[in-house]
């Protein structure tokens, strides 16, 4: 796909509109193809960012592994990394203007910066409603005939195993998923923050069931009492700190909500799988679903 020469970056997060702005053009059109099938260019954007490239010395700065823990605030300010992002935000114009580091744009970095997109992210959602009704989620999603499906657990569990044997579904994402509380119940959706598999589309869904995943030599499902899915599953939602906290308990007591009321209403099951599309049939056996 060819993208043209521009200034601005719009992107789909769900319902959230983020647009991207800077001056230079080469760093626009990375996001853009970082972000193909995702863009929204006629859409107005919830949120803007705009951000300035601070270019350094190769090796000089050391990356976090974690936004979420090395931020600090300041007032309207905030900074990442001691540095490496940093800027104000500007809630009321629904904007923010932040300096990033070079390196953190650059190769497996980009997906630091993208924690940074987590939060506002957040940010757009605590300005819709008090707290948020959706969350991030460390997960695989799969609409297959119109049915929903979560895949998660912890790093090497089989997410983007699962998303590779699903690819003749349709595959929201192999690692970061959104679920979302509605009126009709509970949906999941895609979003466009890059995993292994890059075959993904932007499209949502009713939840049907959430895995939580083993590999194993055989397939089978085993259920799971609502504690011991939530002490698991809590670990997988991604933190609800909008650009304006750095409250680690009240996005945790906010978390542990959302996973009670997602246990309610959501079939929920340890999936046992060996790698191969054999799994589906044994979520197709099961009558629940």
């Amino acid at each position: 796909m060819g993208f043209e020469m521009s200034n601005e970056c719009r992107i789909a997060i769900g319902d959230f509109c983020c647009s991207l702005v800077c001056k230079e053009p080469y760093v626009i059109l990375c996001f853009q193809e970082y972000y193909s099938g995702f863009l929204i260019p006629e859409r107005e954007p919830d949120f803007v960012i705009e951000l300035e490239v601070a270019y350094h010395e190769v090796g000089y700065y050391q990356v976090p592994s974690s936004l979420f823990m090395t931020k600090v605030l300041q007032g309207n300010h905030f900074s990442f990394g001691s540095g490496l992002l940093e800027g104000f935000l500007h809630l009321s114009d629904k904007r923010c203007n932040i300096v990033v580091k070079e390196v953190l744009l650059g190769g497996p970095s980009i997906r630091i910066f993208e924690q940074f997109l987590y939060q506002v992210y957040y940010t757009f959602l605590y300005n819709q409603n008090s707290r948020p009704t959706s969350f991030l989620i460390h997960a695989s999603g799969v609409n297959r005939n119109g049915k929903g499906f979560a895949f998660s657990g912890r790093s090497g569990c089989g997410k983007s195993t699962i998303a590779s044997l699903s690819s003749q579904e349709i595959v929201l994402n192999d690692e970061i998923i959104i679920i979302e509380k509605r009126n009709s119940g509970f949906w999941v959706r895609s979003t466009p923050f890059n995993g292994r598999y890059k075959i993904k589309k932007n499209n949502e869904v009713p939840l049907k069931a959430i895995f939580l995943l083993k590999h194993a030599k055989e397939n089978y499902l085993k259920p799971l009492s609502n504690a011991d899915f939530t002490r698991e599953f809590v670990q997988e939602v991604i933190f609800s700190i909008p650009l304006f906290s750095t409250d680690r308990t009240k996005a945790f007591s906010e978390m542990l909500d959302f996973c009670s009321q997602l246990v309610k209403e959501v079939p929920i099951y340890q999936l046992y799988f060996r790698p191969d599309r054999s799994f589906w049939e044994c979520i197709d056996r099961e009558e629940n679903l």
